[in-house]
């Protein structure tokens, strides 16, 4: 193997390890978001389960 071609090898190399990283960076930035998400909204529909609970829960004074 001849020096220029060990040096295209590597160059080649390298962009696909950065590619690689960028797309892992990606993937794992959208799932973080995704789970955010959806604990977002189990919060909430736990928070109007509870308010609902509350307005039809009897009155203690009554």
């Amino acid at each position: 193997m001849t020096p220029q071609q060990n040096a295209e090898l590597m160059a080649q190399l390298s962009q696909q390890a950065v590619f690689l990283m960028g797309i892992s960076f990606i993937l794992g930035s959208l799932c973080t978001i995704f789970i955010l998400l959806i604990f977002e909204m189990v919060r909430r529909a736990r928070a109007e389960m509870a308010e609902a609970a509350e307005e039809n829960a009897p009155d203690p004074r009554e």
